[in-house]
């Protein structure tokens, strides 16, 4: 009986030892820290901070640092959009201009080190620091360049389907080449004499030019967004807004996109030319009701300004012509027979425009005085220059 006891207390001695010794080997399993192969730095699974995660890179030339301090050692630098992975925090935040924030540190790809929050945003936090920092992604001066911006922007937009920063954005990078329109056309009058062996046509096509210091000069020109004119017996760049139309189209607001085309179409096929009109009269009435109709479907559109400035200088010269292209023709002062067809397929087809009464007013008008720029017709025409 008592080596039965023993026997028995020894089983169950050996049994609890077991249970024991397994019990040891699944905690030891599950927390790295007592496990002898996990020793050291944790890995960023293992950190617990709500803090920590996926971040995005929300400036340009973010500075990659060896410690949480703004004096210490740079080891490289970061651009949006680059993602990161955060991996600690300092203790304390540091006052960085207008800025209080933490440093974090982050590894991408085999750099890790530290980085100020200030430029540094999370999923939740992406949509509000884009807009805050839209100003410093896209510069408007010489410390970036157009394909450097419209790239940029394309990175914005993947990550937003706000319209009202995208189209910031764009009217961001619409700036930085008027910005940079001298510094590109100065490189073109050094070889102004060379260019008058070609066409505005000929020189809007690069593809077209032989090979040579021409064609690579309207290569880079396209490239950039600006389009090539004449004026004055001199060529000249300007932006072209359907290179932001072919870039960003889908992406814009309403009032944006038809801006944008209505802008494309003066740049395409210029009204004016050396004080003359170079469109026809049915055209340049096109040009109206273009821009009658966005007055009339964006009133509150931050373009407005603009557009009414263009329909204002268009209407008047429907009515009034140019210098070199005057409505009533010298020396008689007779009304241009085609602007009077023009005037009639104008009531004819926009009777819903604002300025078909005028119109019908003034064919009143000038049959009461044979068609001949009277006092009354002047009188009649003095309200609605844009210059006065």
């Amino acid at each position: 009986m008592t080596n039965k006891i023993r026997r028995t207390t020894m089983k169950r001695t050996i049994c609890l030892l077991l249970l024991i010794t397994m019990m040891t080997v699944g905690c030891s399993s599950k927390n790295p820290a007592t496990n002898t192969e996990n020793s050291g730095d944790a890995t960023p699974e293992q950190i617990e901070d709500e803090y920590l995660g996926n971040s995005t890179i929300v400036a340009m030339n973010v500075s990659l640092r060896e410690s949480p301090d703004a004096s210490s050692k740079k080891i490289d630098s970061l651009d949006f959009p680059s993602e990161v992975y955060l991996l600690e925090k300092s203790e304390a935040t540091e006052k960085i201009g207008a800025y209080d924030d933490y440093w974090y540190k982050i590894r991408i790809g085999d750099l890790s080190g530290w980085c100020y929050g200030a430029f540094l945003a999370s999923d939740d936090e992406l949509q509000q620091a884009l807009t805050e920092n839209i100003d410093d992604l896209l510069p408007v001066d010489k410390s970036t360049t157009i394909a450097k911006s419209v790239s940029t922007l394309k990175s914005i937009v993947s990550m937003t389907e706000t319209v009202d920063l995208i189209d910031a954005g764009v009217m961001r990078v619409k700036e930085l080449q008027e910005n940079l329109l001298p510094e590109f056309e100065a490189e073109m009058f050094p070889i102004t004499e060379t260019l008058y062996n070609y066409n505005v046509a000929d020189l809007r096509k690069p593809e077209n030019l032989p090979d040579g210091s021409i064609k690579t000069l309207m290569q880079k020109y396209r490239s950039a967004g600006y389009s090539v004119y004449s004026a004055e017996g001199m060529y000249y760049i300007e932006p072209d807004p359907q290179f932001l139309l072919g870039n960003f189209k889908t992406s814009i607001s309403d009032d944006l996109f038809d801006y944008l085309t209505y802008r494309a179409e003066e740049v395409e096929s210029h009204t004016f030319h050396d004080a003359a009109v170079i469109i026809t009269w049915n055209e340049l009435a096109d040009r109206i009701i273009d821009w009658e109709n966005f007055l009339s479907a964006y009133p509150d559109s931050q373009y407005i300004e603009d557009a009414k400035s263009m329909y204002d200088v268009y209407l008047y010269t429907f009515l009034i012509g140019a210098n070199n292209t005057p409505a009533y023709e010298y020396p008689t002062e007779i009304l241009d027979p085609k602007l009077l067809e023009s005037y009639k397929r104008y009531i004819s087809e926009f009777p819903q425009s604002s300025f078909t009464p005028v119109l019908e007013d003034l064919l009143v008008l000038l049959e009461e005085e044979s068609y001949e720029k009277t006092e009354k017709i002047q009188e009649f025409l003095n309200p609605y220059d844009p210059w006065k």
